[in-house]
């Protein structure tokens, strides 16, 4: 794997090459260094480029090694486990007529098909089935409150997994989009993303009036917001 020095600090990363004009680079998951480049470039410029950014790079890898890793595959083993609304849970397999999940404070009891018991993929697939119906449940009880609040009403709602953002409104369409991921959140930041999305169906953009709406009904929706900070997709 390609690599730069900087103080005797090996700093390894992927590259890949395109037919874009820019050199781009990304952090992922726990601090992975990701680098786009033309085909044409030379490699001495991008690791130009690379030390022109280190002071980045260092303080973002530091950060992402701090966060928690968001996983929706598993191998349900002895250790598996599972952020939900922001807590850290194992994950107990358990035999059963049919399947469902019961939330513990640090444990969630996943209960399978018993001839399913050794079926990994099926398990993954209704473990996150179950895990959605649970975030459902949730974010319809925030829904209800604000729609009704601000007398709002909505056509569609959506949950599904999302790439880079929590949420996304389409006004025009009365639909709300949320992420499946927000589900490995904590309650409160899932309740902040649910207002925000529901005043879009009033404040398309973020102006001075949709901030307004939101601090006079959540006079606590930046530190709801960090919250979501501290989970890496």
């Amino acid at each position: 794997m390609p690599h730069i020095t900087y103080k005797s600090r090996k700093i390894e990363y992927d590259l890949a090459r395109n037919a874009k004009k820019n050199i781009n680079i990304t952090l992922k998951n726990k601090g992975d260094l990701f680098v786009s480049a033309p085909k044409r470039v030379h490699i001495a410029e991008i690791e130009n480029v690379l030390f022109s950014k280190i002071d980045w790079i260092l303080k973002t890898k530091q950060s992402l090694k701090s966060k928690n890793m968001i996983k929706n595959t598993f191998t349900f083993n002895t250790s598996s486990t599972v952020y939900i609304y922001g807590r850290l849970c194992h994950i107990d397999v358990i035999p059963a007529d049919s399947n469902y999940i019961v939330l513990n404070d640090d444990t969630v009891l996943f209960y399978v098909k018993e001839k399913y018991i050794d079926n990994l993929k099926y398990k993954n697939t209704q473990f996150n089935k179950l895990l959605k119906e649970e975030l459902r449940r949730t974010i319809v009880k925030y829904l209800e409150k604000y729609l009704t609040l601000l007398s709002k009403n909505l056509s569609v709602l959506e949950i599904r997994i999302m790439k880079s953002r929590w949420g996304t409104c389409i006004p025009a369409k009365k639909k709300i989009i949320l992420n499946f991921n927000l589900v490995h959140c904590p309650k409160k930041a899932i309740e902040y993303v649910v207002l925000h999305e529901v005043i879009h169906l009033i404040y398309p953009n973020h102006g001075k009036n949709f901030y307004n709406m939101l601090s006079a009904h959540m006079h606590d929706w930046k530190e709801r917001k960090n919250l979501l900070q501290d989970f890496v997709m």
